[in-house]
Formats: C-alpha cells, sequence, structure tokens
C-alpha cells in the first residue's frame, strides 16, 4: 500500500512538474517572442527618429555652405560695372595663366582704385567678412592668370589657428586649375593639425578672380553637428565627395576612406549607397572595423546630400546597447515573476478591483470638483477686471458681451475717460485660453488703465505696454490690443492697433470695415513704435469692436461667419449699443448652430449722440455697460 501511494506521489508530482515545466517553457517562449517583438518597435521607432534627424541634418549642412557661398556672391561686381559688361559683351572664354610680361600690367590693373578688388577692399567687404567670419577662419582673392597668387586678404579669424594663404593655395592647387563655378575643396588637413574645407566662388567679369573662403570643419561641428553628437549614443560622420571621412566621433577615422572599411557587409553597403545615392537605414549587430578602429554593433542612417553640386553623405550612427538595456530587464523579470505573480494576482485580484475602482472614481470626482471651483473662481476674478459701470460720457453709449470658448476667457475690453474729458475704449486678445491668457490679459488692462492717462496720444500708450510686456516672459503668447479715444465734442476719433481687426462703422444702414493701417502685435519686439491715426466721426455714427472669435466662429459645414458676415448681421438702425451686442451675439449663435465657439467671442458696441427714433429696440438709459458670460 505504501508502495502504491508513493507511486501516486511520484506520478501526480511528475504530472505537476512536467505542466509546470510545460508552462514556464511556455512563458518563457511567450516571454522571447514579446522581447523580440518589443525590441524590433524600439529599434524601429528609433530608427524613423534617428532618420528625420540625419535629415534635418544633412538639409543644415547644406545650407551651411550654401550661406557661405551666397554671401561672398555679394561681393561680386554689380550689374551696371563696365567690367562686368565688357566681359558679358566679349563672352571671352575664361584663361587660366598669362604670360610673364602681361602679368605686371595686369597687377597694376587689378590694384587700381577702380579695379574688380574695390568692393572687397572697401568697408563693404569687410562686413561681409564680419557675417562670415563665425563659420569661416579666413577669406582672401587669389588671381588664376597670375600662377593663383594671393592678391587680397579680406579677413583672417585667428580662433581655429587657420593656415597662411599660401599654404592653403598649395593645398588646393590642382582643383583650383579646374574650378569654372562656385564650389567645394575636397578635405584638407594643414600643418596645424586643422582639417577644413575651401569654397570657391569664381568672380564675375573681366577679372576672372577667385574668392577663396577656408571653411574649418570645427566650425562646421561647432553650428551644425554640435546638437547631434552631444548626445553619448548618437554620432555624426560626414563624407565628403573624395570619399573621406572629415567629422566622426570616434577616434582616428577623421581623414580616412571609405575604401579602408575592412568589414565585409561594411564595404558592400557602403558601395550600394554610395554608388547609387539614396537615403537608407542599416542596423549593424556585430562589430565593424574601421582601419584599426572597432567600432560598436549599432543602427547607421545614410542621407546624401548635395554640397555646393558636389556629392557628399551624411552618416548618423547611434548605439543599440540602450535598447536591449531597457528591454532585457522588463522580460528578464517577467521571465522570473510569472508563475509568482500569477498565483497570486488571481488570490488578490477580486478582494482589491472593486476597491481600486471605487477608490479611482472617487478622487476623480474630488478632482474634478476641485478644478470646477478653482475654474469658476478664475472666472469671477476675471469678469471683474472688465468694466461694470455705465460710461459716464452723456455723448456715448458703450455695450459688450465677452463669451469664453473654455471656461476662462483671453480676450477683454475697458472703457475709461480721461481728464479731459475725452472717453477710451479698448479691445484686446490674448493668444491662447487658460490661466495663463487670464494673467496677461489682466496685466494688459492694467499697464493701459495706468498709462494712458499720463500720455499723449493711443500710439504712445501702445509703445510703452509693448515694453512693458516684453521685459516679461510669457512663454511665447502675445496680445493684439486696439485702442480709440473718441472726441464726441470735436467728431473725432484717435485710433492706434497692434495686430487687431479694424472696426466697423455705420453712419446709415450699413456698416463697413474702417481703413486702419494695422501694426505689429505687443509682446514681440520691444523697438516697434505704433503711430496713431486720426478719423473724423460723424455724429450718431456706430462703431463695432470685436475680436476674431467673432468672425472665425464655423457653421458646422466648417464655414466661417467672416467680416463681411459680421457687417452683414448689423445691417439697420439701432437705438441703443446694447442692441448692437445684441443682434451680433443673436446672428453668431444662429450661424453656429450649436457647434462651440473656437476662440472666445467679444464685441464692444459704441454708440455717438444716441437718438430716440425708429429701431430695433427702446434704449432704456442713456449709457449701458453689458458682460456675457
Amino acid at each position: 500500500m505504501e508502495y502504491e501511494a508513493r507511486r501516486f506521489a511520484r506520478r501526480v508530482i511528475l504530472v505537476h512538474l512536467a505542466a509546470l515545466l510545460v508552462v514556464m517553457a511556455v512563458v518563457a517562449a511567450a516571454a522571447r517572442v514579446l522581447y523580440f517583438n518589443a525590441r524590433n518597435q524600439a529599434i524601429t521607432q528609433a530608427m524613423q527618429t534617428q532618420e528625420l534627424l540625419a535629415k534635418q541634418t544633412a538639409l543644415g549642412i547644406q545650407n551651411y555652405y550654401d550661406s557661405v557661398s551666397g554671401v561672398l556672391n555679394l561681393l561680386q561686381p554689380q550689374d551696371g560695372d563696365p567690367t562686368t559688361r565688357r566681359a558679358a559683351e566679349q563672352n571671352d572664354p575664361p584663361q587660366r595663366e598669362l604670360p610673364p610680361h602681361q602679368r605686371a600690367q595686369r597687377r597694376q590693373w587689378l590694384l587700381a582704385p577702380d579695379a574688380p578688388l574695390g568692393r572687397a577692399r572697401s568697408e563693404y567687404g569687410q562686413a561681409i567678412w564680419s557675417s562670415i567670419k563665425d563659420p569661416a577662419s579666413m577669406l582672401f582673392v587669389v588671381d588664376p592668370l597670375d600662377d593663383l597668387r594671393v592678391v587680397e586678404t579680406i579677413g583672417i579669424d585667428g580662433r581655429d589657428a587657420p593656415p597662411p594663404p599660401d599654404e592653403v593655395v598649395a593645398k588646393v592647387r590642382p582643383w583650383l586649375q579646374n574650378v569654372h563655378m562656385r564650389s567645394v575643396s575636397p578635405f584638407l588637413t594643414f600643418s596645424s593639425g586643422s582639417g577644413a574645407h575651401v569654397v570657391c566662388v569664381p568672380m564675375r567679369g573681366r577679372s576672372q578672380l577667385l574668392m577663396l573662403c577656408v571653411v574649418p570643419i570645427s566650425a562646421l561641428e561647432r553650428d551644425v553637428l554640435e546638437s547631434v553628437n552631444r548626445s553619448t549614443t548618437t554620432g555624426a560622420m560626414v563624407i565628403d565627395q573624395t570619399r573621406t571621412f572629415v567629422s566622426a566621433t570616434t577616434a582616428g577615422a577623421v581623414g580616412r576612406t571609405v575604401d579602408q572599411l575592412t568589414d565585409p557587409r561594411t564595404r558592400r553597403l557602403a558601395a550600394q549607397y554610395m554608388t547609387k545615392p539614396r537615403p537608407g537605414t542599416e542596423v549593424f549587430n556585430q562589430p565593424e572595423q574601421l582601419g584599426d578602429v572597432t567600432l560598436r554593433p549599432g543602427m547607421s542612417t545614410i542621407m546624401p546630400m548635395q554640397v555646393l553640386g558636389e556629392q557628399w553623405f551624411l552618416v548618423v550612427s547611434s548605439d543599440l546597447s540602450w535598447i536591449d538595456s531597457v528591454v532585457r530587464p522588463i522580460f528578464g523579470d517577467l521571465l522570473l515573476w510569472a508563475i509568482f505573480l500569477g498565483v497570486c494576482i488571481f488570490l488578490i485580484l477580486l478582494s482589491t478591483s472593486a476597491q481600486l475602482i471605487r477608490s479611482r472614481v472617487r478622487l476623480e470626482r474630488m478632482q474634478r470638483d476641485v478644478m470646477a471651483k478653482e475654474m469658476a473662481d478664475a472666472r469671477e476674478i476675471q469678469l471683474k477686471w472688465l468694466p461694470k459701470e455705465d460710461c459716464k460720457s452723456q455723448q456715448i453709449e458703450v455695450a459688450a458681451i465677452n463669451t469664453p470658448a473654455t471656461h476662462i476667457s483671453g480676450d477683454f475690453y475697458n472703457w475709461f475717460e480721461l481728464p479731459d474729458g475725452r472717453t477710451v475704449v479698448t479691445i484686446g486678445d490674448v493668444t491662447g485660453h487658460g490661466m495663463a491668457a487670464a494673467f496677461l490679459m489682466a496685466s494688459t488692462q492694467l499697464l493701459v488703465r495706468s498709462i494712458m492717462p499720463r500720455v499723449p496720444d493711443a500710439g504712445t500708450c501702445l509703445n510703452e505696454v509693448n515694453r512693458q510686456l516684453c521685459q516679461q516672459t510669457f512663454n511665447g503668447q502675445f496680445v493684439t490690443l486696439l485702442i480709440l479715444v473718441l472726441d464726441p465734442c470735436n467728431g473725432t476719433m484717435d485710433l492706434a492697433t497692434a495686430g487687431h481687426q479694424a472696426p466697423l462703422i455705420g453712419t446709415g444702414e450699413a456698416f463697413e470695415e474702417m481703413t486702419v493701417e494695422s501694426e505689429l502685435v505687443l509682446g514681440v519686439e520691444r523697438d516697434t513704435h505704433y503711430t496713431t491715426q486720426r478719423f473724423d466721426v460723424p455724429p450718431g455714427a456706430h462703431l463695432v469692436l470685436y475680436t476674431d472669435g467673432a468672425i472665425d466662429a464655423q457653421a458646422p459645414g466648417g464655414e466661417r461667419f467672416s467680416t463681411d458676415g459680421l457687417a452683414a448681421s448689423l445691417y439697420g438702425r439701432y437705438e441703443s449699443a446694447t442692441a448692437m451686442v445684441e443682434a451680433v451675439r443673436s446672428a453668431v449663435d444662429d450661424f453656429r448652430r450649436g457647434r462651440d465657439l473656437s476662440d472666445d467671442l467679444t464685441v464692444v458696441a459704441i454708440q455717438l449722440q444716441p437718438t430716440t427714433t425708429s429701431g430695433r429696440q427702446p434704449a432704456t438709459t442713456a449709457t449701458a455697460a453689458v458682460v456675457t458670460t
């Protein structure tokens, strides 16, 4: 009996052990599949990111050399220069060297006051040098007809230890003998140990001089490649038209050529991408050999680029070890704890899931309540910044509506009287919504209210408000603002605008947009100057100020309300400013047909010398101020 019991026990143990081994094998296989899927996904995402980085960097390198040659073109003779005109008329083929007895005469002609070197020697030439000395270390002019003699050195910057001009000419002499258009030389190394390329731009006209600009590789690495090479896992290599590595993060790679690659697979890929230039990304799971330098496994993106007509290549490489270091521990722990978690999770799931769900629901409800209360308080504070009292002038009636697109509006308006009896009406729009826009709105409101009584006109007020806003940091936000200064006694209106929409004016039944010269928005450039524009306003005129939320309101089909739609909605005569803003609000609501506002809706209506004749709505007060939320 004991024997049978032991057999049964052994059989049960063996069965369960076999079942456990099967489960562990399934878990291990699943973990392996998940590991490789996650690794492939991570590599794919990293590949897409690296290809975008390589494309942007290659474009930056092309623009880097194009900008240098473009600036050198500014030293060319003008189209009206007699030398250029005669050369164009003669259309002589370029020569490469003069006989010795003619070189002295040519030197005297080149060095004459009105010679082709005049622009290079002038302050204009020094200004050109100042604009390119950041990427360049030297700029000089050589004469190909006089054995490539240096005839003028425009500028030398000693930061990158530039070689003498004669050494540069000696290095590029064979290349210069075949230059007929702007181009870039092969990679050069100088006695100082620095490396560079030479950008050559032939001068137009009879002189046939060559402008040479030395561009150190260190400047290219500093200005373009630093953002790529800053990462410890990513580096960039640049290959010029001679297939020479001119920049590389790997020690000992600079100055070597692609032909020195010893790894057969790498040589095949190099021939594949460089024989028929095209972009592509390859993953190297094995180390590759570059001369006596060993490169670790990684991923390389090859991006061809055209630099001044020459075929260059950019290779952005990244180490894949970080992917394995992130993915492998996750699935290693999953394999170790899969069985334990499988047993425990079922026991605790039923007892904890309901409690967790109930706790999460209560927490989210509390967070929503707190957020709603904060928004309500912020909106209440914001409304206190908007005017509530009626306009004090008996000749002007002002009314307004303000409907936020979200809980808090970025639009604002205000009106107040100046000590001399004129009335100031302002309307503005802050980019964005929410608390940040509300804070910037309050700051702008306070600045206008405090500055306007102390300055002679609205343009000066905008100058000071802009200066104050530019001193602060608002995360790229800016403000549009319109200031009206009404003088109904003299029938004039002073207006200054900072990127805001022009008002609508109506002197009869039709409204039309005023012709106003708009200027730059506030908070962008501190030195912007704003002007004051004066208009004659006839008695009984109606003015409507608005933000872009009114004209950008959309119908369910996507159509915009537009300025024409706003003017059309106001057609007719009105007895009060309140009637005008109510007409606008009703027209916008009918146009939207229930669609949410895409931006805050703010409208300010002004009626000069309101009459009591027939109209849409009777006037109830001499002046009115309405705030709608």
